[in-house]
């Protein structure tokens, strides 16, 4: 994944000598006019993506999926039904879940994270400093994605091991810096799962899967193969995959800890639509107000006019304060975002794109807030 700007240099050179190919598309929903699903097409062959679904989101339901490109190469095409891979969209489920049990007082926000762990967990440059929930769900923690969270993910570290590894931190003390951590988010897990007595992945089912009817899981192996969509890499080019849920089984262990919760749910794009759908609208079901403004309350600066609160983070982009995430893992790059005022947004997912960005945004999410919602003003939605 590019990057640097060395990186992104590199990458771009590489694909200008690729041409962009035409895609295949279908949309159900409300009614949109050739020109507006000719736009989303188009926004899809600019970031070269390989297969996408995108839900889009009005007054607190999905009103449209659109659909193209191939969820396996060479030609079986993605439907409204295709299952994606999410990447980080699943720290938001995991931010929401921790709200849900500071309300019902069986963990705080700014309670030391060690209580609940059984070790001390401390950045060893500021061993006064406690480390908080607040801050791993806005990436202020210290904690970072070095050498102990590589090895957690072959398996020959624990989660303990690895976050009392002096290089699973940066040289800024706690809460000052932003620093984004797929290992503060296994963390997360962790405590979850202590707090609850059960499997993290049983505690998010229950509590939001179930809470909002969402059609998703862990555990690739669980579901039907035939909805699955392989993830590809747009460069260098080739027809293998890069990842392919089917035949592989969900992490057990310590291996789960670090990766289930910083990124492996799979969903639709409409089903994952159902949690942008809550948080636009402050589903009391979900959450309380109180928790829902504590979660998009800015709070680490993350980029260009854009600033993380728990896990989500705000941006300003196509004249509108907008709310959301992105997942980028394997080649795919996907994304949720809303805008809370006018209770529209979109979610979007594929299994290969172009992966560069600007900053620390994605091209293909910066493209698809653009086209989406240019979409929906024209077509009068909004």
């Amino acid at each position: 994944m590019p990057v640097s700007k060395i990186g992104n240099l590199v990458y771009s050179l590489g694909l200008s000598v690729l041409p962009k190919k035409g895609l295949a598309s279908s949309y159900s929903g409300r009614a949109l006019s050739e020109d507006a699903k000719t736009r989303l097409t188009q926004a899809m062959i600019s970031q070269r993506i390989v297969g996408a679904q995108i839900a889009l989101i009005l007054e607190g339901q999905v009103e449209g999926v659109y659909a193209c490109g191939v969820k396996r190469k060479p030609d079986i095409p993605v439907t409204d039904d295709t299952i994606f891979r999410t990447a980080s969209l699943a720290k938001v489920p995991a931010a929401l879940c921790v709200l849900r049990l500071c309300e019902r007082g069986l963990t705080g926000l700014d309670d030391d994270v060690s209580d609940y762990l059984g070790y001390k967990l401390r950045n060893p440059a500021f061993p006064d400093s406690k480390i908080t929930l607040r801050q791993l769900l806005s990436h202020s923690s210290s904690l970072c994605d070095a050498e102990g969270y590589s090895k957690g993910l072959s398996g020959s570290v624990s989660l303990r091991e690895a976050a009392q590894m002096p290089e699973s931190y940066t040289e800024s003390a706690p809460d000052t810096a932003f620093c984004y951590s797929n290992l503060g988010y296994a963390v997360v897990s962790e405590i979850i799962a202590s707090v609850c007595q059960k499997e993290y992945t049983s505690v998010i089912q229950s509590e939001i899967f179930n809470t909002l009817g969402m059609e998703a899981s862990y555990n690739a192996g669980a579901l039907d193969s035939s909805r699955l969509s392989a993830i590809y890499r747009i460069f260098p080019p080739s027809r293998s995959a890069s990842f392919d849920p089917i035949g592989r089984k969900m992490p057990t262990g310590e291996r789960a800890k670090f990766s289930l919760a910083p990124g492996n749910i799979y969903t639709t794009a409409a089903d994952f639509a159902k949690l942008a759908e809550a948080l636009m609208q402050i589903d009391e079901k979900l959450f309380s107000r109180e928790s829902y403004e504590e979660m998009l309350k800015p709070r680490m600066d993350y980029a260009k006019d854009a600033a993380f609160g728990l896990g989500i983070f705000s941006l300003k982009r196509a004249g509108r304060q907008l709310y959301g995430h992105q997942g980028v893992a394997y080649g795919a790059v996907n994304g949720m975002f809303f805008d809370k005022d006018a209770k529209a947004g979109f979610v979007i997912m594929d299994n290969g794109a172009d992966e560069r960005r600007h900053g620390r945004m994605t091209r293909l999410c910066e493209s698809a807030i653009d086209a989406v919602f240019g979409v929906m003003e024209d077509s009068g939605w909004i």
